[in-house]
Formats: structure tokens, C-alpha cells, sequence
């Protein structure tokens, strides 16, 4: 079962896979996403929204097995947190390749490198540079509110 939720606190919807019972091992991905589609577009129906970019990523990033998923959001999180409270720190907003903690939690992951580039990270060469212009607070606050562990 597909679940689709409303954050509380954002508005945002959250989908998830609900197993109430063992999966069928012929029941496919496509299957799935399709079910998803169909969920999303009667809640949009209704008023709410999803964000394509954030929303996206972070679909991809619940398909990670639950320890994965769980280095991969809080390391994005502690990140944006330092970006928060160091906005004027340009190395907050620079991230080496050569970081191995950096690319085993986060950009070894396709949906990591999905959720940073959604919130505003371009990628160059062996670093990965969030503008000094950039935001963070409305990404962070989307992971906060629709992740689960």
C-alpha cells in the first residue's frame, strides 16, 4: 500500500510503502509508481502540494535500507544545520569528493545527490559548492518534517 500523508507543520505530502502483509515477489516497481502517481495526483486534487525537486529525492532516499537512509538524512541535516548557524562561513558550503564520511552517507547515494542538488548544491571538479545567495532553511525544514527512520 501506497501511504500518502500531509506534513503538519509544512504542508508538504509525504509518500511512503506501507507492507500490511508480505509483498507479492511479481508485484514491480512500476506497479508501485504507478499506484503513487495516482495517490499524488487525487491529493493534489485536494489542494496539497509536492515539492518535485525535495519530494523526489527524498522518495529515492526511503528505497535505502533503513541504516543507509538514516546517514544519508541526518548527515544532510547536520549540514544544513552548520550552514544555518555559520551562514557567513563559506566552508560550511563547500563539500569535498575527498570527504569519505561526505560520499559514503550522502553522494555514493543517488537520492543524496538528488536532495542536495533540489536545495541549491552545484556540483564542479571534486567539490560540491552551495551559493553564498542560497537558503537552507525551507530544505531543512522538508527533511525534518517527511523523513522517517
Amino acid at each position: 500500500v501506497v501511504s500518502i500523508r500531509k506534513s503538519t507543520t509544512s504542508g508538504e505530502l509525504r509518500a511512503e510503502l506501507v507492507a500490511h502483509q508480505p509483498l507479492e515477489e511479481e508485484l514491480s516497481l512500476g506497479r508501485l509508481a504507478q499506484q503513487l502517481e495516482k495517490k499524488i495526483a487525487s491529493k493534489k486534487s485536494e489542494g496539497y502540494v509536492l515539492k518535485d525537486g525535495l519530494g523526489s529525492a527524498m522518495l529515492v532516499i526511503d528505497k535505502l535500507p533503513a541504516k543507509e537512509r538514516y546517514q544519508c538524512l541526518q548527515t544532510c541535516i547536520t549540514i544544513f544545520k552548520n550552514i544555518q548557524h555559520n551562514s557567513d562561513n563559506i566552508k560550511f558550503r563547500t563539500l569535498k569528493l575527498s570527504n569519505e564520511r561526505f560520499c559514503s552517507e550522502v553522494w555514493n547515494h543517488e537520492g543524496g545527490k538528488a536532495l542536495l542538488e533540489a536545495a541549491g548544491w552545484h556540483f564542479s571538479g571534486d567539490i560540491v559548492q552551495l551559493d553564498a545567495s542560497v537558503d537552507v532553511s525551507e530544505a531543512l525544514n522538508f527533511i525534518q518534517d517527511n523523513r522517517y527512520f
